[in-house]
């Protein structure tokens, strides 16, 4: 599970650095099609980006729960997680969005890549010190 959830944080991180990189050019050659097109085309290439985003979050529910040492602690952080899940999440979206106006969309998806490489280096880093 660990080299599972490694490779997917790794996926998402790729992902992201390589839309920003590339969408220039993509906006440019699809600047042609119409506004139904565009769309269709930029949710289905926001799609594999937001999925392996979203899997850190299932999985850490998932082990927050089943490390607790009493199942009902387990239990009663969930609640806690999800709080912080949301706080983030609209803190996050609206720094995004403000990166995104004052610097471009480019720099705002390689710092968004840049936070799930910090993230995935700490969950290593942990995952490293419960082995040993």
């Amino acid at each position: 599970m660990t080299i599972y959830s490694n490779s997917m944080r790794l996926g998402a991180i790729a992902l992201a650095a390589a839309l920003a990189l590339w969408q220039p050019a993509l906006v440019a050659d699809l600047s042609s099609l119409g506004g139904t097109e565009r769309t269709l085309l930029a949710g289905l290439m926001l799609l594999p980006s937001g999925f392996l985003m979203g899997m850190p979050f299932a999985n850490g529910l998932r082990l927050a729960g089943a490390q607790a040492a009493d199942p009902s602690a387990g239990r009663r952080i969930i609640p806690y997680l999800w709080g912080w899940n949301a706080l983030t999440s609209v803190l996050g979206s609206a720094l995004a969005a403000s990166i995104g106006m004052q610097f471009g969309f480019r720099d705002g998806l390689l710092a968004g890549a840049a936070c799930y490489l910090l993230i995935a280096t700490a969950a290593l880093m942990q995952g490293l010190k419960k082995v040993q």
